[in-house]
């Protein structure tokens, strides 16, 4: 089986605890902008996808997930550079 060839990276989903605090702080202090909501079955939305300026084509998915989040804590999932 061949390799398949990397074109670059499509998007980083970061797991938060509640959706409801961290898209304003994204928002706020990355210039995120919602271009895709996901919500659930039931219409309650717990997951955002976006641009955020200076990312390019890249995507940044938000999705609530508490369990994911409370495992990522004190880990960088994804480091930006300034």
């Amino acid at each position: 089986m061949s390799r398949p060839e990397l074109s670059g990276v499509h998007h980083v989903k970061i797991p938060v605890t509640a959706l409801g605090r961290a898209l304003p702080w994204y928002e706020r202090v990355f210039g995120f902008r919602v271009t895709w909501e996901f919500p659930d079955e039931d219409g309650t939305v717990r997951g955002v996808a976006g641009q955020i300026p200076g990312l390019g084509d890249i995507l940044l998915a938000l999705r609530e997930n508490g369990r994911a989040a409370e495992g990522c804590r004190g880990f960088d999932p994804v480091g930006f550079g300034v």
